[in-house]
């Protein structure tokens, strides 16, 4: 890594990535013998790596290479996750040189070794004043001489072959998954956004004819400390609320930030973007980017949600697109819905009864609920019950609306609250895979929330306690990024079921609810009446219901998003 480094300073840069290359590939070797290192190595360790990653996708993408940028881009999402999670079960193969890049990197390391070699003789000479100092002098010269002759060498051959040759991988190797992705639905995008020191890199994957791909670059100069800010001040926007529960900032102030966000992540894309056909993209998130409310970036018109379907994977490798959410059927219990209104330490949830008697239809002549299944409240909701229902196998929803944290750091202080019993942390969660949680095709975390840490945190946590449901082969999670209104949250719980009861995919009917909010088709004035059963109103929404009666601020409705298969 420092090899390619240097060599990148150096304008070197074919040289540069056949090392940094190289480094990625010992890097993935090697990561299982980590474990047992002190948890501030391994940490200083993957923060070394990742850099590699990054500055090879960076130069990948210059270089017009496309496709390997990709699959670098992939590497590094699986590391990452990878090292959140210390889950060793995460697989990957690192990146392929090409033949002339293999041999370069022979050439080039016989001559390193050699120079290596003789500088150990020449530094024993010189402590000892022996007499063969100014030979040996000589000798070292001419052995830099010869290395700079080689380096120059392998630079021309490698200019010359990537001159005619974008790269010598084989694209459909190289990218099934991200093909597997955009073509999972006609009119998608796959975006992958590359947030470097200076500057964000973007490489965006379009369908190209019937099963194809294609990979255009695009770029912004941003530094990632002034992104950062940027971020933090539009969740601090977001996530503060008055007593009575309404957003402190007003409108105008929330779409001025996000405005600016928009600038940087999606107006260079924008001329792209434009084309009809287009109409649902795919984030893979990274680094800060990963806590950005995607609905709510702003164009100074309208929400970006209102021009498209949104969702996010924490890698193409792993997102499964292969069905859809199951529409309800009059027999078969499809929805498992768990939910706690009152906590010992924590605010209460007053209208999740009504959130699980509005989607959950308990029995046959039950007309009120949306899927058929069942509910646990309160102390009946434990990790007990959830194994036991989870293990009869007809269930392919889990709702879950309750308290929960994703927290930066460490993965394990990630966690649900039931309604009694131990906290759901994420080894738990993993131990469901034991008792059926794989038959689950959708799993619906309504009121967790993740705060933004400082600026080493990189928004790992949110992929990190979605993935413990993903390894365990559930399809997608929904989960939100801050602490939501709960009479508005019951409310779009129940038009989103709606909507996926009626056919639409995840990231439609989420859209679909979201664009009902913004439009005030769905309101704080209407929210009982739309409702199926009464909705407990808030201080905050009483207030609304005499005044404006809307739930239209981003505070109400951009919170979700949507992890893994949109379908």
């Amino acid at each position: 890594s420092n090899i390619g480094e240097s060599l990148q300073k150096q304008q070197q840069t074919d040289l540069a990535i056949v090392f940094y290359k190289q480094s990625v590939n010992v890097s993935e070797s090697i990561r299982g013998d980590l474990r047992p290192l002190p948890r501030d190595l391994q940490a200083s360790y993957t923060q070394t790596v990742a850099g590699t990653y990054r500055a090879l996708a960076d130069l990948l993408i210059q270089q017009g290479r496309l496709s390997e940028a990709q699959a670098v881009l992939e590497l590094l999402k699986l590391q990452e996750l990878r090292e959140f999670t210390r889950d060793a079960g995460i697989q990957s193969a690192g990146i392929s040189l090409a033949k002339v890049e293999e041999a370069a990197l022979k050439q080039i390391l016989d001559q390193f070794t050699t120079v290596g070699n003789f500088t150990q003789k020449l530094a024993q000479c010189q402590q000892t004043n022996c007499p063969d100092r100014e030979r040996l002098l000589q000798q070292r010269d001419v052995l830099d001489t010869a290395v700079r002759q080689e380096l120059n060498q392998q630079r021309a051959i490698l200019a010359k072959h990537f001159a005619t040759e974008s790269s010598t991988l084989t694209p459909e190797e190289l990218n099934k998954e991200a093909r597997r992705i955009v073509n999972a639905q006609p009119g998608t995008v796959l975006i992958y956004p590359l947030v470097l020191k200076d500057k964000i890199q973007f490489l965006v994957a379009f369908q190209a004819g019937k099963s194809g791909v294609v990979f255009r670059p695009f770029e912004t100069q941003v530094s990632a400390q002034q992104l950062f800010k940027t971020i933090q001040t539009l969740r601090q926007q977001l996530g503060e609320t008055t007593i009575g529960g309404r957003p402190k900032a007003d409108l105008k102030t929330v779409q001025a930030t996000s405005q600016q966000l928009y600038t940087w992540l999606i107006k260079p894309l924008e001329a792209e973007l434009k084309n009809s056909n287009i109409k649902h993209l795919v984030f893979a998130p990274d680094s800060t980017t990963r806590y950005i409310p995607l609905a709510a970036l702003y164009d100074g018109q309208q929400y970006l949600i209102q021009r498209f379907t949104l969702s996010t994977i924490t890698a193409a490798s792993q997102t499964d697109t292969t069905t859809r959410t199951p529409r309800p059927t009059e027999q078969t219990p499809m929805l498992l819905a768990m939910g706690a209104a009152t906590f010992p330490n924590q605010s209460p949830l007053p209208n999740v009864p009504a959130e699980l008697d509005a989607i959950t239809r308990s029995q046959t002549a039950d007309r009120q609920g949306i899927y058929p299944g069942s509910k646990f409240l309160d102390r009946t909701f434990d990790y007990e019950a959830l194994k036991t229902s989870l293990e009869k196998g007809t269930y392919r929803i889990l709702h879950l609306a309750t308290h929960g944290a994703f927290k930066p750091g460490r993965v394990e202080d990630s966690y649900l609250v039931p309604g009694s019993g131990r906290n759901l942390t994420t080894e738990l969660i993993d131990q469901l895979g034991n008792y059926g949680l794989g038959n689950i095709h959708l799993v619906v975390l309504s009121a967790c929330e993740t705060a933004v840490g400082d600026r080493a945190t990189d928004g790992m946590e949110i992929p990190g306690i979605s993935y413990f449901f993903l390894k365990n082969e559930v399809k997608s999670v929904m989960a939100s990024l801050w602490n939501v209104n709960d009479a508005s949250t019951s409310l779009m719980m129940q038009q989103f079921y709606k909507h996926l009861a009626a056919g639409m995919t995840k990231a439609e009917a989420l859209q679909k609810v979201q664009q009902d909010l913004i439009t005030s088709k769905l309101t704080a004035k209407d929210a009982p009446a739309r409702s199926d059963i009464p909705v407990t109103v808030e201080p905050g929404v009483r207030t609304l219901q005499l005044g404006s009666a809307t739930f239209a601020h981003p505070y109400y409705w951009a919170p979700f998003i949507l992890i893994g298969n949109s379908l």
